[in-house]
């Protein structure tokens, strides 16, 4: 169109996916035309006959991102040049993302621009959040604050405004002409369970092949993505509420995801809870088929496992003893002395480091019991996890606990893979926790419960590291003077001249102590013997955890020093089975240790295979598995090493 003054109509095609025709009916309806080039011949005519002064613009729109790529490749296209030898073609894909969140972003904007209008310093505020973030903020974090140590209504209130628009809508409509927020809640939750499941109502009948057995619902509360080219990239999009965010440019490749979501996250378990045994039964052998097939980026599957464990010690709290069909599902927190008493840890006996002499076993349970009470006031809350993209703070925390997600840390991130944010209001704080005097009184506090994960059978060779040093915050946490003198260095061998910045100040969460956290250790792979116990308590003293470390300045080194007398606790879990886990029932924790059987030790698959036969005899004797009745499981392992072929070498003890 070459006339400004003229009009354009857009034509705008939703379900766009009804163009994609069955080429069997395209061959009894219009031969070999289909209805994509039936549509481009009529607007490529019109277009025509209007000429320069307008135009109609054809818009395709559908979650089926097979609509991105409808024409065929120019050379076999008949129709891809004009009478004018120019080439014709489609426009590259626009991903619509700028929906979500768009509610909470909407009364974000509203809220703070009543508040701040009539702000002396509101230019001022204006200007400072402006250069937080290169002309805009990304997140509210005092939106977030407010609603973590708000009021619980409104709280919940702001979880159905995130996301996708969908939930705020529908929960507008349910709750006009009725005053049980409640039960409009609920409704937005049975939406999207309905949605992970095709549409379908959940219950026995919705897992099936078609909805894949509900497995994403798992997707969504592990923060899972399908790999770019599997087709599960577009499937998810197009029929199970995963998030495109990405077209390649040859467009064979989607970028999808499950970001976080918290409606979709209690829909998700909604789909997990409401049939008996659905999990084991359903969800998680379908995820196993497809972490096989490798159509899935599980980030580590011990990780992945984990995961899995805290997200149903968590729900178990939530639920308080409780079935799910009896629960209020209002995302609340929790208390976290319950979320510890689910995993069945504070009323363990301590073992203590070798290195920690000369310690009372009676003064040091008296020191642990000290340091257990003033997480007293702290409270936690999560439905799902979210793919950290670089190193957290406080502001992350505050971020994750107003979503009601715990942290996936990035996978060059030292020490640490998962952590989950817990706070405390300051007005609840009797606890003796110190706290900064020079914040407001709503401004509450903010910690973290760091887990670290490993799969190492039959023990883990740095265990004392790993419970100690890598779970500290001045290891996990990187220091910005150490980055400054590394980057200085690079400059200084370019001959370049450039003075660090002054003002950069240094993560809080990694000025942390020890006794400031909770932390969690995970070994997946270790076998229970009367030596290592299911799960116990290790301690050690401060200055013996930070002995290997580095330190930026002699002040640091004389706080350790004061600390000697103090201990740093760490919760360790060993082995995978309802032992370590009370709240796993057998078929649920038969199916979690099916996944952290060794992929790169095919031996090892056999062992977990013969450990699972060894539980089916033990528990059916009239079992239908012949062979275990004949081959003992020690001939079984000699016939694979011979199939195998494996090779002779040291072994290690």
């Amino acid at each position: 169109m070459k006339n400004p003054a003229g009009k354009v109509i857009l034509l705008v095609i939703d379900e766009a996916r009804s163009l994609l025709n069955d080429r069997s009916t395209i061959a009894r309806n219009y031969g070999i035309v289909s209805d994509f080039r039936l549509l481009r011949r009529a607007l490529v005519l019109v277009n025509e006959c209007i000429g320069e002064e307008g135009g109609i613009f054809g818009v395709l729109i559908d979650t089926n991102s097979k609509v991105s790529d409808l024409a065929p490749p120019l050379s076999y296209d008949p129709e891809a040049h004009n009478a004018e030898g120019l080439v014709k073609v489609t426009f590259p894909p626009f991903v619509l993302t700028h929906t979500m969140d768009a509610h909470w972003k909407m009364f974000n904007k509203t809220s703070t621009s009543d508040s701040d209008t009539c702000h002396p310093n509101a230019e001022a505020k204006e200007k400072e959040k402006d250069d937080m973030a290169g002309g805009e903020v990304p997140h509210d974090i005092a939106a977030y604050k407010a609603i973590v140590l708000g009021n619980e209504e409104e709280a919940l209130l702001a979880l159905i405004r995130m996301g996708r628009p969908l939930w705020w809508s529908t929960y507008h409509d349910e709750s006009v002409g009725t005053i049980d927020l409640l039960q409009s809640v609920k409704m937005v939750v049975l939406l999207a369970a309905k949605k992970l499941l095709l549409g379908t109502y959940p219950d026995g009948t919705a897992y099936n092949e078609t909805t894949m057995y509900g497995v994403a619902s798992m997707l969504c509360r592990l923060g899972e993505r399908p790999y770019m080219t599997s087709a599960l990239a577009s499937q998810a999009v197009a029929d199970f509420m995963a998030i495109l965010a990405y077209v390649n440019f040859e467009k064979d490749g989607y970028l999808s995801s499950y970001a976080s979501d918290p409606v979709l996250a209690l829909g998700a378990m909604k789909v997990w809870y409401t049939i008996e045994d659905g999990l084991a039964k359903y969800i998680l052998p379908q995820l196993r088929k497809l972490i096989l097939d490798e159509a899935v980026d599980t980030g580590g599957i011990g990780e992945m496992v984990a995961r899995i464990l805290l997200l149903l010690a968590m729900d178990k709290c939530a639920f308080d003893g409780k079935s799910y069909k009896s629960f209020n599902l209002k995302a609340q927190f929790v208390p976290v002395y319950s979320f510890l008493a689910v995993l069945q840890v504070c009323e363990l006996e301590p073992i203590s480091s070798k290195k920690t002499a000369g310690s009372k076993k009676m003064k040091n349970l008296s020191i642990f019991k000290s340091w257990i009470y003033r997480w007293k006031d702290w409270r936690m809350g999560f439905t799902h996890f979210v793919q950290l993209q670089v190193e957290p703070n406080e502001d992350t925390l505050w971020y994750l606990l107003g979503r009601r997600a715990a942290g996936i840390f990035p996978r060059n991130q030292n020490g640490a893979d998962l952590i989950i944010p817990m706070f405390c209001s300051k007005s609840d704080n009797a606890s003796c926790m110190e706290i900064d005097e020079t914040r407001n009184a709503s401004d509450g506090m903010v910690s973290m419960i760091l887990i670290l994960v490993k799969n190492r059978f039959p023990t883990d060779s740095e265990f004392n590291e790993s419970v100690t040093r890598k779970l500290s915050p001045k290891y996990v946490f990187t220091s910005k003077t150490k980055k400054r003198n590394k980057n200085k260095k690079r400059k200084a061998a370019k001959k370049t001249v450039a003075q660090p910045s002054t003002s950069e100040q240094e993560n809080p969460l990694r000025m942390k102590s020890v006794q400031d956290v909770i932390r969690i250790y995970v070994n997946l792979g270790e076998k229970k013997t009367p030596r290592t116990p299911a799960k116990f308590i290790y301690y050690a003293s401060i200055a013996d955890e930070y002995a290997n470390s580095g330190y930026d300045s002699e002040r640091t080194k004389e706080c350790v020093r004061e600390q000697t007398a103090k201990l740093g606790f760490t919760f360790c879990f060993n082995s995978l089975g309802c032992d370590t886990y009370p709240f796993l029932t057998k078929k649920l924790a038969q199916c979690l240790a099916n996944f952290i059987d060794s992929r790169w030790n095919p031996i090892e698959l056999v062992d977990g295979d013969l450990n699972r036969r060894r539980t089916a005899t033990d528990s059916n004797k009239k079992s239908n598995a012949i062979s275990s009745n004949v081959l003992p499981d020690d001939v079984l392992k000699v016939m694979a090493s011979e199939g195998l072929v494996d090779p002779p070498g040291e072994k290690r003890k």
